[in-house]
């Protein structure tokens, strides 16, 4: 035991602090330890055998002692263990919720830049709707246009024909005009005496017959 107590105690000596508290917290051994030095800095420099107890009673007295002020050590150290889970556990809970923040803001943003999206498409679709009216409108207009002109021209061409056919005959009236020239003929030149030509009058008939 003596051999053992000496070893541990000089890998108090040489541990850093934080070895230090693993070791308390993982080795029984290792508190009697960080007891001792806490109690007592200069312990190190002195044997187990030469601190032994003078009498049963003052070891008894001195090792309550030790034990209250060990028990004492102990709690504070669980106090500071608790308190550094604590401040890890806050800390964790503000890592969440500044991460879950930011996953809030980037939907909000998400979803304001869809909104965006969607207004700028539905801009997009009624303006092309606008430009396709428009140009309906237009055609509409144009071929109103247009017809109106055919229509004037046609109306134009209608009234000619109907003011210069009041002078024209028809062929009936034709046929009957020239049976009655040539029943009766006159003269080419008035004075002259010269009826038509025989030559005509046959061609005429040659014709009338065909």
């Amino acid at each position: 035991m003596r051999s053992a107590r000496v070893l541990w105690r000089q890998r108090f000596q040489t541990c850093s602090a934080e070895e230090t508290w693993s070791t308390c917290s993982s080795d029984r051994r290792g508190w009697n330890l960080v007891a001792a030095r806490l109690l007592d800095p200069d312990l190190h420099s002195l044997s187990f055998a030469s601190a032994a107890p003078e009498s049963p009673r003052n070891f008894a007295k001195e090792r309550k002692q030790y034990a209250g002020e060990l028990h004492t050590l102990r709690i504070e150290w669980q106090q500071r263990r608790q308190e550094a889970q604590k401040q890890q556990q806050e800390a964790l809970l503000k890592r969440q919720q500044k991460r879950l923040a930011a996953r809030s803001q980037q939907q909000a943003e998400s979803g304001e830049a869809k909104a965006e999206k969607m207004a700028l498409q539905a801009q997009r679709r009624v303006a092309r709707l606008e430009q396709q009216e428009q140009r309906r409108q237009f055609a509409e207009v144009w071929r109103e246009e247009v017809q109106a002109v055919y229509d004037r021209h046609h109306q134009r061409h209608r009234n000619w024909l109907t003011q210069h056919s009041s002078l024209w005959i028809t062929p009936e009236d034709f046929e009957q005009r020239l049976d009655e020239a040539l029943d009766n003929p006159v003269e080419l030149f008035p004075g002259s005496g010269q009826p038509i030509p025989a030559s005509m009058q046959e061609a005429y008939n040659n014709s009338a017959e065909l």
